[in-house]
């Protein structure tokens, strides 16, 4: 039985990550607004936990880096 709870949270935790990636990529090229951002940073970590909230950060720093440097 835990084998099988591990394998629905691996799955999980795959599914949020992946969430997290796409968004930030369309963040990146100027798809998804800071606003949109920091609310769907909010949900994403409200499901698996407050290590995406510090993803939605980094994306936002980043995005700001690449907007200096162009």
């Amino acid at each position: 039985m835990q084998a099988f709870l591990n394998l629905i949270d691996g799955k999980k935790s795959f599914i949020v990550g992946g969430l997290a990636v796409i968004i930030g990529g369309l963040f990146l090229f100027g798809v998804v607004t800071p606003d949109q951002l920091q609310a769907y940073a909010k949900m994403i970590a409200d499901a698996i936990g407050s290590g995406f909230v510090l993803a939605g950060l980094g994306f936002i720093a980043l995005r700001s880096a690449l907007n200096k440097l162009l």
